[in-house]
């Protein structure tokens, strides 16, 4: 069975955030950031979840998906119509007022052109929120490429 052309831009899509998601654990080892559970749901019986969260401190980070380049594509991603920032807004609302703190981080700053990147200040600011003592990146590490 064939997908149809708006099928095949949405498994895109969710293969870039999928992508995005699994450098980002990469990043967290490597900053050797642990304790996170993965797609957390936070406020039941709503199926809201977190990509990432640090249950214990409720901190929550959300890998936001396709941005300006999912527009320049000719396709909306969620986060872009009004509709679905709107859902956006209710559900980072919610999670403020359960006492939640909502670190999001668009996709971008992990992963471009197929490519990781990693923004150094991604790491600082966790640990900030995390109140984590902030400790150097590992010996010999390159925190803007991470290898």
């Amino acid at each position: 069975m064939r997908m149809t052309p708006d099928e095949a831009r949405k498994a895109e899509k969710v293969g870039k955030k999928k992508q995005a998601e699994l450098s980002f654990v990469r990043y967290l080892n490597h900053h050797r950031i642990t304790g996170w559970d993965r797609q957390t749901r936070f406020a039941p019986p709503r199926w809201w979840q977190f990509d990432f969260a640090w249950i214990r401190e409720r901190v929550a980070v959300e890998i936001e998906g396709i941005t300006y380049f999912g527009l320049k594509q000719g396709y909306v991603g969620r986060h872009q119509s009004p509709e679905g920032f709107a859902k956006d807004c209710e559900k980072y609302n919610a999670a403020l007022l359960l006492g939640w703190r909502v670190y999001r981080v668009p996709h971008v700053w992990v992963i471009k052109g197929g490519q990781e990147i990693w923004t150094p200040h991604i790491a600082e600011d966790l640990r900030k929120l995390l109140g984590i003592e902030n400790t150097a990146s590992p010996a010999g590490a390159d925190t803007e490429r991470g290898r």
